[in-house]
């Protein structure tokens, strides 16, 4: 293997690399039919209770409060989805 060849394998394998961490992917959640709850919330964002309440707080998710247990309508839930995609690749 040749000098050149080294160059050349690091060269495709540098943009490679660089390909990859410059395309944000989508996030890829499965959505539900129906409402979520908190801690379907919690799993789907990885993010915790505090996190959950800060959304409320901001207006970012409305709960739905039924028989004392609070849901977030899916609709809300696909608006966050595609709001944290575009935050993601500003």
């Amino acid at each position: 293997m040749t000098e050149t060849d080294v160059a050349e394998i690091i060269k495709r394998e540098v943009g490679k690399y660089l390909s990859a961490i410059s395309k944000p992917e989508p996030i890829q959640i499965p959505l539900k039919n129906g409402n979520y709850t908190s801690k379907e919330l919690q799993e789907l964002f990885n993010v915790t209770p505090p996190t959950i309440n800060a959304w409320e707080r901001k207006s970012i998710l409305k709960p739905i409060i039924i028989q004392r247990r609070k849901t977030y309508l899916r609709e809300d839930i696909e608006k966050l989805i595609k709001q944290k995609q575009v935050n993601k690749r500003a």
